[in-house]
């Protein structure tokens, strides 16, 4: 399979990589199919031999970028296992991978020192295009934790959500908690509580949602089409310490859904379980619902919660 290609990249022909350009600084970037897993084993119904391919790209740290050896087949998997924090990004319900908020975050944590591993959901990108649902969506985030786990070697593991990708990440953990594997942290950036209280608080849905029919039309409808993203129940059994980024003028996801989602973990969870930790943007700066990755104060907030033991 090409490598996906996004705008403002060029494409490096050896192999599959490719790099992308972010704020005319090259991020090496190795681009590979991940071997495509079968729906069956994932509960999926439409039939036995359906498979989803999930394409993700790695990001290399930032002191690897001039290497000699970085065209050498094996040397991403090579640097993968060698140590360095890994951090596996889920990006929220617009865009792909490959959009500018997301490569500058990329570069930010590349420039920290830290692998990046990102990916694209099913219908996402140039991924399988097969009709997405909360379960699906989660799926493909296990197998991509799953390829991954079996690679670092027992590096530092973070898991990164941002908007919707932060109730997928939390869903993955919670299923990967009950199987004994427990990444070293969850960062989550612009999260909400759960869809059902995203929905009536959603811009869109203010005028509406006094109307009486407003919850048993839309609200209530997540349940219904399995759509709920219940981040506040998943959180509860995460045992990884957690980081909550939210900027007070994000007009998609609330500020308060953030702090209702924080509240609840924090009373939740289990005083043995990993710290949470809540860190607000000031409005002032503007960072709104995707650009927290511009904040100057965002990589030391990081660079604490990673060497946090």
């Amino acid at each position: 399979m090409k490598p996906y290609q996004p705008s403002g990249s060029r494409y490096v022909d050896s192999g599959m990589m490719f790099q992308i350009l972010a704020n005319h600084v090259p991020i090496s970037v190795s681009c590979l199919s991940l071997p495509a897993h079968p729906a069956s084993l994932l509960g999926i119904k439409r039939g036995l031999f359906l498979t989803i391919a999930i394409l993700k790209g790695h990001v290399l740290p930032s002191k690897y970028h001039n290497s000699s050896e970085i065209e050498e087949e094996g040397f991403f998997l090579t640097a993968l296992g060698s140590g360095d924090p890994v951090v596996v990004y889920m990006h929220g319900n617009s865009g792909s991978r490959a959009s500018t908020h997301r490569i500058e975050l990329y570069q930010l944590l590349s420039n920290l020192g830290y692998h990046v591993i990102a990916f694209d959901y099913r219908s996402y990108g140039d991924s399988t295009n097969e009709s997405p649902s909360e379960q699906g969506v989660v799926s493909d985030s296990l197998f991509v934790l799953s390829w991954t786990v079996e690679r670092v070697k027992g590096a530092p593991l973070f898991v990164w959500g941002h908007s919707l990708g932060t109730s997928v990440s939390s869903h993955s953990l919670d299923i990967l908690s009950q199987k004994g594997l427990h990444p070293t942290g969850l960062i989550l950036e612009a999260p909400f509580n759960n869809m059902r209280d995203e929905i009536r608080e959603h811009p869109l849905a203010r005028v509406f949602r006094f109307l009486p029919w407003f919850d048993f039309c839309f609200a209530d409808s997540v349940g219904e089409n399995n759509l709920l993203f219940e981040t506040d129940k998943h959180l509860r059994n995460i045992r990884s310490r957690v980081l909550i980024l939210h900027a007070e003028d994000d007009k998609i996801i609330p500020f308060k859904l953030a702090k209702k989602l924080y509240e609840s973990t924090v009373q939740g969870r289990s005083p043995h379980f990993g710290k949470v930790k809540f860190v607000k943007f000031e409005g002032k700066w503007g960072h709104g619902h995707k650009w927290i990755c511009r904040s100057p104060d965002l990589p030391n907030v990081i660079r604490q919660f990673v060497a946090e033991d």
